[in-house]
């Protein structure tokens, strides 16, 4: 029963199942928001399922690279669900919670309203990411998702634990106070948080990932794969999430270049095989640069300024 829990948990199928045995499995249930999310959590974990199915039966991959391409991810999945048995924080209740009653506009349901509330969280995620690559110390949180050498659906999976953590506090901070009503934040979530899985998906997959004229309007899985790649000419790029407006207003949306191939990983040296080295690495090496600084300010400094930042006498 133990393993049989854990499958459902992976698959997200629980809602479903619980639904179906309490009687309450219906069009009315299918149609309201605890159905509707309960229908769209399993798509991804069966889409990444599907993937690795693929891609070992299509014999794409030798079977020791598709060991290698999946050990690490698969192993910090396991690790996280074990640390958040222990660590548990609902920021999403707690931030909006807090900050509801302090809303700057009353947001209504119309379709305009809609699009405005996705904009809104697009800039919050815009926030969120870019902070987390231009802060030493959220980088050291968020470089676990960079460190992967192979793009596929578990990179996802592939994150340090408080990562969801300083991205709800901050992106559900902004909604709430510009007056996006709970029940849209959440299917704004639904759809953001389906798509941000999906532009993940492997190049045997999809080999292009530019989607055609979507291109130009929506950020692809080839846009992505140029946020994770360490190509000097592709480090720093496409923040976004689905739209690509705010990656083109402040300057960092970034085209796939043709004959440039996406490299992945992070820029220094790593051992990616290495559970440790992928998830405290940063924080080893950030350590050891406090260890080394010559003052308080210094240190200070280290933690908050961009990865790779030195003091002046080391420059």
């Amino acid at each position: 029963m133990w393993v049989l829990d854990r499958i459902r948990d992976f698959f997200s199928i629980s809602p479903l199942i619980n639904a179906w045995e309490a009687g309450q499995f219906s069009l009315a249930y299918l149609t309201s928001r605890e159905g509707l999310q309960a229908v769209i959590m399993p798509v991804f974990p069966l889409l990444l399922a599907i993937e690795m199915l693929a891609i070992l039966f299509m014999k794409r991959k030798a079977i020791s690279e598709f060991y290698t391409s999946y050990k690490i991810p698969i192993v910090i999945y396991s690790f996280n669900k074990v640390v958040l048995l222990f660590f548990t924080f609902n920021s999403f209740l707690l931030c909006y919670t807090f900050f509801a009653p302090y809303a700057l506009f009353n947001i209504t349901y119309e379709w305009y309203y809609f699009l405005l509330a996705y904009i809104v969280w697009e800039f919050s995620h815009f926030i969120y990411h870019f902070t987390s690559h231009k802060v030493r110390i959220l980088w050291c949180v968020h470089a676990t998702h960079h460190a992967p050498t192979h793009m596929n659906l578990t990179v996802l999976f592939t994150d340090f634990f408080l990562q969801g953590v300083y991205a709800t506090i901050l992106r559900v901070s902004i909604c709430t106070l510009v007056g996006i009503p709970l029940p849209m934040l959440l299917f704004v979530m639904v759809i953001d948080g389906c798509w941000g899985s999906l532009i993940h998906i492997s190049e045997n997959m999809l080999p292009n990932g530019k989607l055609g004229i979507l291109g130009k309007i929506i950020l692809t899985p080839s846009h992505h794969r140029v946020h994770h790649a360490k190509n000097s000419i592709y480090i720093d790029k496409n923040y976004c999430n689905l739209l690509n407006i705010w990656d083109r207003v402040f300057g960092t949306y970034k085209e796939e270049i043709k004959g440039v191939p996406p490299q992945y990983g992070v820029a220094r040296e790593i051992n990616h095989q290495s559970f440790y080295d992928v998830y405290f690495g940063e924080f080893y090496c950030l350590l050891r640069d406090i260890k080394n600084a010559h003052s308080f300010k210094e240190r200070l400094q280290l933690v908050v300024m961009p990865p790779g930042w030195k003091p002046k006498s080391e420059r």
